[in-house]
């Protein structure tokens, strides 16, 4: 247990996470520079895919963030600035993907790479498809926001603008404004305070043919899929 322990507090996220964070604070009209100054993170210079960034440091940049911006929705901005490209190798094969359950089997197996405060899980009942995100270290509600925002946006790019989820549903509690956005954003039913992350999906939608599938360029991406 100590060592589950140990490692929830050492968890990382890829570097190139942190330039969405303060591309959303520049679209927002706030000086980013300034923001990272004061929450003591350091500014993204470079998308290295060598860098990461201790999940406490995020957490306490995004408490920065909201105050800051005096947006409880501000996770849900970054979602529309986190770019395939900010994941390296993984975005790529997530982009190159032949269908969007391949897209989910390639996060479930390669996620760790990206970030170690999760473990994405896919299963299948009843025609549905569940993608769920189960926390291993204490994350923000506004990571949690980010990270199924940009799932679902980055679905839309790749097969089609109306595609939705099922269902969405949050760990966190429903912020002080209500649902409003998150709901704007998804399309779906959404609920919070859930055990874990989740996104639901119609396996149909999942099994569709992208257009800009590319099986070798994700083979190269992603070496080890089978």
């Amino acid at each position: 247990m100590a060592g589950s322990e140990n490692a929830a507090q050492h968890a990382t996220t890829i570097g190139g996470y942190v330039q969405a964070i303060a591309k959303a604070l520049d679209y927002c009209g706030v000086d980013s520079a300034r923001v990272f100054r004061a929450a003591a993170v350091s500014s993204p210079m470079a998308n290295d895919p060598m860098l990461r960034v201790p999940v406490v440091d995020l957490t306490r940049l995004y408490r920065t963030c909201v105050d800051v911006t005096n947006n409880p929705y501000f996770g849900l901005t970054v979602a529309r600035f986190i770019h395939i490209s900010n994941l390296h190798a993984l975005g790529y094969a997530l982009a190159a993907s032949d269908t969007l359950m391949d897209f989910c089997l390639r996060l479930e197996r390669y996620f760790r790479v990206v970030s170690q405060s999760a473990k994405i899980t896919i299963g299948e009942a009843d025609g549905r498809v569940m993608l769920r995100a189960e926390h291993l270290a204490d994350v923000s509600g506004e990571t949690e926001d980010a990270f199924l925002g940009f799932v679902v946006l980055a679905m839309r790019q790749l097969s089609d603008a109306a595609f939705n989820p099922l269902a969405v549903e949050f760990r966190h509690a429903v912020p002080r404004d209500g649902s409003g956005p998150y709901e704007a954003l998804f399309r779906s039913s959404v609920d919070f305070s859930r055990a874990h992350s989740l996104l639901v999906f119609l396996k149909t939608d999942l099994q569709r043919k992208l257009a800009g599938a590319c099986p070798e360029l994700a083979q190269v991406s992603a070496p080890g899929d089978r």
